[in-house]
């Protein structure tokens, strides 16, 4: 398979702004995007589980479906949370599917030295929790901080705000992992849960000191693999 190998984005209902590094902007993709919306599933609704299984599955697997039928050769999508779905999507789906990229912190976690942890910083530590974790493969007691405790970021997201101040969001994520830094003293890694934290990696990495994650490399890397024999 070519590197040139297609990505199918499944997008939650947003108008928020996606500045480049956010996995719904075509620019953060060094290889072909293309997308499909789940209509009336806005960030409020998934997060807070407004929309049940029932609801949003038969739609995320027919935008599977639309992706493939379009020439996706690896589908993802735009929301962490959205890691519930993550074995549905792959059983229907004849291309891998990253649900999420929470489903890097296994992998993650193994390859840290004995004692270590990885931790994740999410949009909303009080909605993502054991569920999202098991769904995702990865170990319950995962630590987790969420940038809701901030001002701009959480809110605009929240409420899908057509404006986003980038400084102050920044510094919600700095705060966010300045907060997991200190609360967890044997942090060996980072995992951003957000699609939409990618921007701002490189200033998570400044503030924890230890390597940083986020849904660009997870898919990145499995873009990667689709050119290895038996892909």
């Amino acid at each position: 398979m070519s590197s040139g190998a297609t990505l199918g984005v499944i997008m939650l209902d947003t108008q928020f702004p996606r500045p480049p590094g956010d996995a719904g902007n075509p620019l953060s993709w060094p290889f072909p995007s293309i997308y499909e919306t789940l209509p009336a599933a806005t960030p409020r609704r998934v997060i807070r589980r407004d929309l049940t299984v029932d609801e949003l599955l038969p739609p995320c697997i027919a935008a599977v479906q639309r992706l493939v039928s379009r020439g996706a050769r690896l589908i993802t999508t735009s929301c962490g949370f959205l890691a519930l779905y993550q074995s549905a999507l792959q059983r229907c789906s004849p291309v891998p599917v990253i649900a999420s990229g929470l489903i890097a912190l296994p992998a993650l976690q193994s390859a840290l030295p004995a004692g270590q942890v990885a931790g994740v910083i999410s949009f909303d530590s009080r909605e993502l929790g054991e569920r999202h974790l098991r769904a995702a493969g990865a170990d319950p007691r995962t630590p987790i901080v969420g940038v809701q405790e901030g001002a701009e970021l959480y809110r605009v997201i929240r409420d899908n705000l057509t404006t986003l101040d980038t400084r102050r969001a920044a510094q919600d994520m700095r705060d966010a992992a300045e907060r997991l830094r200190r609360g967890t003293p044997n942090l060996g890694a980072v995992l951003l849960e957000c699609t939409n934290m990618p921007p701002y990696r490189a200033l998570v990495a400044q503030t924890v000191r230890v390597p940083v994650h986020d849904i660009l490399g997870v898919v990145g890397d499995a873009h990667a693999r689709l050119d290895q024999p038996g892909a």
